[in-house]
């Protein structure tokens, strides 16, 4: 059995799928607040602008509940962490990685080129973290 290092810490990571917000903006961002001290958010539909698409259906839902300017109103309620977006869908739609301010982000990658020549997958957002 491999004995840990005296100051080894766990690490925290929450990974989840947004729906732009539509659950409701106090519940989403009473989420980040509560769980503020999370070492790194993964998230999914994530929307950075994109107010002409109000009223609209992407893939047979209607946009109507979007919270627009989710990823500023996460990035408001997470000053600790710092902040990525890569769209995937116009310049306003795609991932974002919330990753705590005393973890190193050593190599930013995009290891999967997807639609419009832009990173997909969330995972290639951040290639190599380090704590400090």
């Amino acid at each position: 059995m491999a004995k840990l290092c005296h100051n080894t810490r766990r690490m925290q990571l929450i990974s989840f799928n947004t729906w732009g917000g539509r659950a409701g903006r106090e519940e989403l961002l009473g989420f980040f607040k509560k769980h503020s001290e999370t070492d790194i958010f993964c998230l999914q539909e994530i929307w950075n602008g994109g107010e002409h698409m109000e009223g609209k259906e992407a893939g047979g839902v209607s946009l109507s509940k979007i919270m627009y300017r989710v990823f500023e109103d996460i990035r408001d309620v997470l000053p600790n962490h710092t902040s990525y977006f890569r769209p995937h869908f116009g310049d306003w739609y795609g991932l974002a990685m919330f990753i705590k301010k005393d973890i190193e982000v050593l190599e930013e990658s995009c290891g999967f080129q997807g639609f419009a020549g832009r990173c997909v997958e969330p995972s290639s957002l951040i290639s190599r973290i380090q704590l400090i």
